[in-house]
């Protein structure tokens, strides 16, 4: 007796090869056929799912956030806003196989979401989440006390982002000097960096 896939299972397997043909390919080679091919299904059977590509890419982009927003959610109960901040920071870092996979279909979409503006505007709702969750923990790290309650949480939210998101790029295409033990120790060193405060800006 044939299995039964049920709807969700099929679109799971479907974002899955969209992921995998956007990571090794591009998201140029991501058409309607080519994923249809990864799954082992017919076109037919990927459209009854999504109605289209642009449907497709906008699920895949989104999961890749969702997969990494589990992972983080489940530091949240640690206790320490600033060690639950650390660790959700290793968390979105390409520390291993499945974690490179997001961060090449997340590089992938970077490079077309200036000509696509539904790639752009998912990405722009992606880094809005992202921003809030990390100054979130940050002013509840100064409620605790833990850096100082002068903290510019929007300089140091958006020096975080910016420093994961290169690090991130770096450690894809450079793997060989950007090991784990590199990318822990440099987002420990950031770390230091925030609990001291620093003035990164000189004023005359």
């Amino acid at each position: 007796m044939p299995r039964v896939i049920d709807h969700e299972e099929r679109r799971n397997e479907v974002l899955a090869a969209t992921w995998k043909v956007v990571a090794t390919e591009g998201l140029e080679a991501a058409t309607i056929r080519r994923i249809a091919i990864e799954v082992g299904c017919t076109a037919g059977l990927v459209t009854h799912h999504f109605a289209n590509k642009d449907e497709i890419l906008v699920a895949a982009l989104r999961q890749v956030h969702v997969a990494a927003a589990r992972r983080m959610a489940s530091h949240l109960s640690s206790g320490s806003p600033l060690k639950t901040l650390y660790a959700v920071l290793l968390e979105v870092l390409p520390l291993d196989d499945d974690r490179k996979l997001e961060w090449r279909v997340w590089i992938a979409f970077w490079g077309q979401s200036l000509g696509k503006p539904y790639l752009a505007q998912e990405l722009h709702n992606r880094y809005s989440e992202w921003r809030n969750a990390i100054s979130g923990l940050m002013r509840a790290a100064q409620r605790s006390q833990e850096v100082s309650p002068q903290l510019d949480v929007r300089l140091w939210t958006d020096i975080t982002i910016s420093l994961i998101d290169g690090l991130g790029l770096q450690a894809v295409l450079e793997p060989q000097y950007f090991s784990t033990q590199r990318l822990k120790k440099v987002v420990a060193s950031h770390m230091e960096k925030l609990l001291q405060d620093v003035n990164l800006i000189e004023t005359s």
